[in-house]
C-alpha cells in the first residue's frame, strides 16, 4: 500500500469539514484561529516536515486551548455551542498530527474530522452539502479500510485497488439500505432533542417589519435562491408580495400594526400556490396572489393578515420549509378602508417638496387613470441604478434622479398620497426563472423588489414606478434572469435541487404516507399488467428464477471468502480464488485448514 494515498485521504477528510467551516462561520474567532493552525499542521504532515516545530507543539496546544476556553466563556451559549465544539476539535487535530505515525493517531484525527462534519451539518440543507457528505463518507470508509490493512501490515499494491472496489461496493449497499430506511422509518413531527442550537439566520434585507432606503443595493447582484414557487399559470409579470409597509419617517418604512382595511367581497374560486422556502431568517411568505387559505405548512404559526393581504410567520424562518396555500387574484378582491390615516401620512420635512413636484410637472389628473399616466411619464425622466448616490428622498428627486427600487416606490407612494389616494409600499420579489421539469419558478435574492399599491374604488391597484425608468446596459445585464429552458446543465441542477429540497429536506409523516400510497397504487396495478401481458410476465419470471441458479456459486464464494477473511483477520484471502484459499490454508495454516475444509469443498 502506498502511504501517499493514505495521507491524501487523511488530508481530504480533514479539509472538507474545515473549508465548509470557513464558509459557515465566516471568520468567527472561535473557529478561524484553530482552523488555521490545523491546516498548517496538516500541510506540514503532508510534506513530511512535521518535526520543525515539534518542540513547541505542546506549548502551542495548551496556549490555543487556554485562549479558546477564555473566548468561549465570553460567548458561552447554546447557540454558540457548535462553534466551540468545532474549534476544540480543530485544536486537537492540530496537536495529534504532530504525534508519531500510529494507528491511534490516524483514528483520532478521522473521528475528530467526522465530529466537525456533524457540527457543520447543522447549518446546511442544500444539495451541495449532500454531495460533499456523500463524497466524505466514501473517503472515510476507504480510509478506515486502508487503516485496518496498515494495522495488519499489509502493504500489497493490489490490496489498495481491491479495497477501493470493496469500499465502493460496500458504500453502494449501505447507501441503498440507508435510503430505504430514510423513507421507511417514521419521521417525528419535532426533533427528539435539541441540545445544540445553531445560530439564527438573519434576512439579508428587512422583509419583516421595516426597510431602509438603499437597503436593496446589498443584494442587487446576489444569485442565491430566495424561494421556489409553483402556480398553475404562467403570467407575463411575476410580482411576489411579501409584506406591506405603511408608515414613513423620511428614511425608513415600517409596518403599521393596526387594521385599516376589511374584505367586503371574498372570491369563491382560488388557485394553489406551493412554496419551497430555504431558511432566510425573515417572517414573510412571498405569494403571487392574495392569500385565502393555508392548505398545509411545515411552518407552525402562519397567520393570514386580511388587512394587508399577506401571510406572516410568528417566528423567524430558520429551517427549510414547504407551504401550500390557496390564493386569489388581487383584482378579484374588494375591500373597504376603515382607517385611511396611516395610508395618507407624509413626513413634514418632505411634504413641501412633494407639493412643488406635483405642481411643477402637473401630476394631478382629472381621473385616477389619467393621474397614473402622468406619474408614470414623470418617472421616465429617472434612471434605475444599482448604486444609490442619493442620501435621502429629496436628493433622489431633485439632484440625482437615479437609484434603486425602494427610492422609486417611496417617491411614488408620497406623490399619490399627496394627491389624496391611500397608498402602501409592498416589499417582495419581481420575476423568476421557470423550470419546466419541476414546474417551479426559481426566485433569487437579486429579484428583490419594492412597489406600491393604491386604493381606488374598493380595490388595490399595483403601480411600479421603477418600470418606467431608463436602465443602463450594465444594469440590464445584471437584472437578466437565467433561461433554464435553454441552459440544460442549469436546468438539470435546479431539478436535482428541487427534488432534494422537496423529498429529502422536507420529508415528514404526511409526505411519507403520500409516497407509500402512490407506491401502493402502482404496485397494485402490476398483477393486472401481468394478467394481460403474459408474454412479458413469463420471461421475467424465468429470468428471476435463473439468475440465482446461474450465479449462486459466485455469490456463495464471495460470502465464504468474506467470512473467512473477517474471522481470521487476513485481508489477503479476499484476493484469492476458492482453490487458492484451499491450498493456502492447507500449506501455511494446517490447523485452520481443518476448520474450513468442509465449507471450502462446497464451492470447489
Amino acid at each position: 500500500m502506498k502511504f501517499s494515498i493514505f495521507k491524501t485521504l487523511l488530508v481530504l477528510i480533514v479539509l472538507i469539514p474545515t473549508l465548509l467551516g470557513f464558509f459557515v462561520f465566516k471568520g468567527e474567532i472561535l473557529t478561524l484561529v484553530p482552523s488555521i493552525f490545523a491546516i498548517v499542521s496538516l500541510i506540514l504532515f503532508a510534506i513530511e516536515k512535521n518535526k520543525i516545530f515539534k518542540r513547541f507543539t505542546k506549548i502551542l496546544f495548551f496556549s490555543l486551548l487556554l485562549m479558546h476556553s477564555i473566548t468561549s466563556l465570553t460567548k458561552l451559549s447554546l447557540d454558540n455551542l457548535p462553534l466551540i465544539l468545532f474549534g476544540v476539535a480543530q485544536i486537537f487535530i492540530f496537536y495529534i498530527l504532530w504525534w508519531k505515525n500510529s494507528f491511534r493517531k490516524f483514528l483520532y484525527v478521522a473521528l475528530l474530522s467526522f465530529l466537525n462534519l456533524t457540527v457543520i451539518s447543522l447549518y446546511f440543507a442544500n444539495l451541495n452539502f449532500g454531495i460533499f457528505l456523500a463524497l466524505y463518507l466514501l473517503l472515510i470508509l476507504y480510509f478506515f479500510l486502508l487503516l485496518g490493512a496498515k494495522a495488519y501490515e499489509k502493504e500489497e499494491k493490489n490490496l489498495v485497488l481491491y479495497l477501493l472496489k470493496y469500499s465502493i461496493f460496500t458504500y453502494i449497499v449501505v447507501f441503498v439500505f440507508g435510503t430505504v430506511l430514510f423513507f421507511v422509518l417514521p419521521r417525528p413531527s419535532h426533533p427528539i432533542f435539541s441540545l445544540i442550537h445553531k445560530q439564527q439566520v438573519k434576512p439579508k434585507i428587512g422583509f419583516s417589519n421595516e426597510i431602509k432606503l438603499g437597503q436593496f443595493n446589498s443584494i442587487a447582484s446576489d444569485p442565491t435562491v430566495a424561494f421556489r414557487a409553483k402556480i398553475p399559470t404562467k403570467p407575463q409579470e411575476l410580482y411576489w408580495r411579501g409584506n406591506t409597509l405603511e408608515k414613513f419617517d423620511g428614511k425608513v418604512w415600517i409596518s403599521f400594526k393596526g387594521t385599516y382595511a376589511k374584505v367586503i367581497k371574498k372570491p369563491i374560486k382560488g388557485f394553489k400556490e406551493t412554496l419551497l422556502i430555504p431558511p432566510y431568517g425573515g417572517k414573510s411568505i412571498f405569494l403571487f396572489g392574495y392569500p385565502k387559505k393555508i392548505v398545509k405548512s411545515s411552518i407552525e404559526g402562519l397567520i393570514i393578515n386580511r388587512s394587508k393581504n399577506v401571510v406572516i410567520s410568528k417566528r423567524n424562518i430558520t429551517e427549510p420549509s414547504k407551504v401550500v396555500l390557496l390564493a386569489v387574484k388581487p383584482s378579484k378582491v374588494r375591500v373597504n378602508l376603515v382607517n385611511k390615516k396611516p395610508l395618507l401620512e407624509i413626513p413634514k420635512s418632505i411634504k413641501p417638496f412633494i407639493e412643488q413636484i406635483v405642481k411643477k410637472y402637473h401630476l394631478k389628473g382629472k381621473s385616477f387613470y389619467e393621474t397614473k399616466l402622468k406619474v408614470s411619464k414623470y418617472f421616465e425622466r429617472f434612471r434605475y441604478a444599482l448604486n444609490n448616490k442619493a442620501k435621502n428622498l429629496i436628493e433622489f428627486l431633485d439632484i440625482y434622479k437615479s437609484g434603486n427600487c425602494e427610492y422609486f416606490a417611496s417617491a411614488s407612494a408620497l406623490i399619490f398620497r399627496y394627491l389624496g389616494y391611500p397608498t402602501r409600499v409592498i416589499v417582495g420579489f419581481y420575476g423568476g426563472d421557470y423550470n419546466p421539469l419541476t414546474g417551479y419558478y426559481v426566485v433569487r435574492e437579486k429579484n428583490a423588489h419594492a412597489w406600491i399599491e393604491i386604493f381606488y374604488k374598493n380595490r388595490w391597484w399595483r403601480f411600479d414606478a421603477t418600470r418606467y425608468a431608463s436602465v443602463g446596459k450594465n444594469v440590464e445585464r445584471n437584472l437578466q434572469t437565467v433561461n433554464l429552458e435553454k441552459n440544460k446543465m442549469l436546468l438539470f441542477w435546479d431539478t436535482l435541487n428541487t427534488i432534494w429540497f422537496e423529498y429529502v429536506v422536507n420529508l415528514n409523516q404526511k409526505k411519507q404516507v403520500e409516497i407509500f400510497n402512490n407506491l401502493k397504487r402502482k404496485f397494485s396495478s402490476i398483477p393486472n399488467l401481468f394478467r394481460f401481458n403474459k408474454e412479458i410476465a413469463y420471461p421475467l419470471l424465468v429470468v428471476f428464477i435463473l439468475l440465482p441458479i446461474l450465479f449462486y456459486k459466485k455469490i456463495l464464494t464471495f460470502l465464504i471468502k468474506l467470512l473467512i477473511s473477517l474471522r481470521e483477520r487476513d485481508l489477503k484471502i479476499l484476493q484469492l480464488s476458492a482453490i487458492e484459499i484451499y491450498i493456502y490454508l492447507w500449506r501455511y495454516k494446517p490447523n485452520k485448514f481443518k476448520r474450513y475444509k468442509q465449507i471450502l469443498k462446497t464451492i470447489l
